[in-house]
């Protein structure tokens, strides 16, 4: 990220990815109330669509018993 990148930050988002550089170490790291949200609206969005409930492809393969003894 260059130099002028950085400085157009706000300094709260700079404070924060540097914090999260560190804390990734470890494994944890700062989010925003706003990225929360966004997520929880895709997954509302989701299920509002059933996109767990729907089979993603309507036929899948079948296997023949007797074929797959034959192989």
């Amino acid at each position: 990220m260059s130099k002028k990148t950085i400085d157009s930050m706000p300094l709260s988002t700079r404070i924060k990815n540097g914090l999260n550089a560190v804390l990734g170490m470890i494994g944890l790291e700062i989010s925003t109330t706003r990225l929360r949200i966004a997520r929880e609206k895709l997954l509302e969005e989701l299920e509002k669509r059933d996109h767990w409930d729907t089979p993603k492809y309507s036929a899948g393969y079948k296997f023949k018993d007797e074929n797959y003894l034959q192989f």
